[in-house]
């Protein structure tokens, strides 16, 4: 059997995107550093209470105009609900008309 991974915790990963959400985001994704998780006999849990500092949000503006991909980072270990606590930390646009910005 090769390893296991679970994830818990995600009614709390629900509650970051309703957060991004009420900013006019979608959230895509949740990065968290590699060195912050670890493999114990071959299983992997991924707890909510891992999302600390430096993980990384991919988010998502896709409408009629433009296609906008934003990546946040939290801020230190601050409150990972309080949206002014993830900064910007990049982006790119590809506007529908062909027009693009990074």
């Amino acid at each position: 059997m090769g390893n296991k991974i679970s994830l818990y915790g995600i009614d709390d990963i629900i509650k970051l995107g309703k957060m991004f959400e009420e900013q006019g985001y979608e959230l895509g994704a949740i990065f968290i550093k590699d060195s912050d998780l670890k493999f114990k006999k071959k299983e992997l849990g991924i707890h909510s209470t891992d999302i600390g500092k430096n993980t990384v949000a991919f988010a998502l503006i896709d409408n009629e105009e433009k296609h906008h991909r934003l990546w946040f980072k939290l801020s230190e270990n601050f409150d990972k609900y309080t949206f002014k606590n993830w900064k910007l930390d990049s982006e790119s646009i590809t506007y529908k008309d062909g027009w693009n910005k990074s």
